[in-house]
């Protein structure tokens, strides 16, 4: 149980990030002195509202399932310095790559390299570095790297609302409902 009670955690706080970077977001749209964080709003500035998402995908023979419902404000609550660090870490166009390339399964840092065409090991050890600091990825033995399976489905959402959140389809919708 102690296992899923961590996977709900890790969900709950890549949840608050996204929903952290998507309030950033929309504040810069809105242009300067407009929005602000959860605890700069006014009485008078309600917010309140659940968040609620769920889903199953399988990777080759390993299968995932989420369902998760997040209250609004607990979600913009969240340690603005956590959320940074999700967000460095999935900052960079190569960790990204090498993300995906590890939803397949365990790799080693062999595999990895050839599979990135790296040229130099110093660059992919500099980005493994940063994913293993962020708790993205863990390393199974020497040299063999994996998601860390209680974060796959978090990750998962995160590839899925970071396009949504680049071309403004995520708030049109908002928008819509």
């Amino acid at each position: 149980m102690s296992g899923e009670g961590e996977r709900l955690e890790d969900l709950e706080r890549l949840m608050k990030a996204m929903l952290g970077r998507l309030e950033a977001l929309e504040g810069e749209a809105a242009g300067p002195g407009a929005g602000g964080t959860a605890g700069d709003r006014a009485p008078d500035e309600a917010v309140e509202g659940t968040l609620a998402f769920s889903g199953s995908i399988r990777l080759g023979q390993r299968r995932f399932r989420v369902q998760q419902r997040v209250d609004l404000l607990d979600a913009l609550e969240a340690d603005p310095a956590l959320v940074a660090r999700m967000f460095a870490a999935l900052g960079s166009p190569f960790r990204v790559r090498l993300l995906r390339l590890l939803l397949d399964g365990p790799r080693t840092s062999q595999e990895l390299q050839n599979d990135l065409e790296v040229g130099a090991a110093g660059q992919l050890y500099h980005h493994l570095k940063e994913l293993l600091a962020a708790g993205l990825v863990a390393q199974r033995r020497r040299s063999v790297y994996a998601i860390r399976e209680e974060i796959v489905m978090p990750l998962c959402l995160a590839f899925v609302v970071a396009p949504r959140l680049a071309s403004g389809q995520a708030r049109e919708e908002a928008q819509e409902t």
